[in-house]
């Protein structure tokens, strides 16, 4: 009869050494959830601007499930080809702080140059790749956090004219003065038959 005794003892501490455990995983998991469910998640990225869509923009968007605190990024590039691609507002190895609180589901844009300009103005190629750094902390001010992205223009070389808009509206108006100025002056008139 000890033996039964001795066999339901190591039963019961097994059982609960695999409850102790299966608590300590479930603690773990919550947590997880908890956190997924709260912390931030800022990430950078380029998009065509909504109003101005030859416009290609530096966005930096909060897809996390909460608010952002300190927002920053820094962009390490070639300067030189920012300058001759006409970057202009956005600043080469440069930290530059964006909000103080940036909510769930908003984003901030930054312009990064017009189509045309970016990718291959004349006769160079296009804006070389360049690297952005995202700097943030949640709510809590807990230790930061910094993800790297590489951003390329070239993704939208098949969705960008590489003639803007206001030079294909000059080139027609052109062609219209050219007839208009053949019907004044005569050449290529029309002729018109009366009865």
């Amino acid at each position: 009869m000890d033996w039964v005794i001795v066999a339901a003892t190591v039963v019961i501490a097994f059982s609960a050494l695999a409850s102790l455990w299966l608590n300590w995983r479930l603690t773990q998991d919550n947590r997880a959830l908890r956190k997924a469910g709260t912390e931030p998640e800022v990430v950078a990225y380029l998009r065509q601007d909504r109003l101005s869509p030859m416009v290609i923009n530096l966005a930096l968007e909060n897809v996390g499930q909460g608010p952002a605190h300190d927002v920053e990024y820094y962009v390490d590039a070639n300067a030189q080809d920012f300058a001759d691609h006409d970057v202009l507002d956005i600043q080469v190895g440069v930290r530059r702080k964006v909000r103080t609180v940036l909510p769930q589901g908003e984003r901030v844009e930054r312009a990064v140059g017009v189509g045309f300009q970016v990718l291959g103005k004349d006769d160079e190629g296009n804006l070389d790749p360049f690297r952005v750094e995202v700097t943030y902390t949640d709510l809590r001010n807990s230790r930061p956090v910094s993800k790297e992205y590489v951003l390329d223009v070239s993704e939208f070389s098949d969705a960008l004219a590489r003639t803007p808009p206001e030079k294909e509206i000059a080139d027609s108006l052109q062609k219209i003065e050219k007839h208009l100025d053949h019907f004044a002056t005569g050449f290529n008139r029309l002729h018109v038959e009366t009865v």
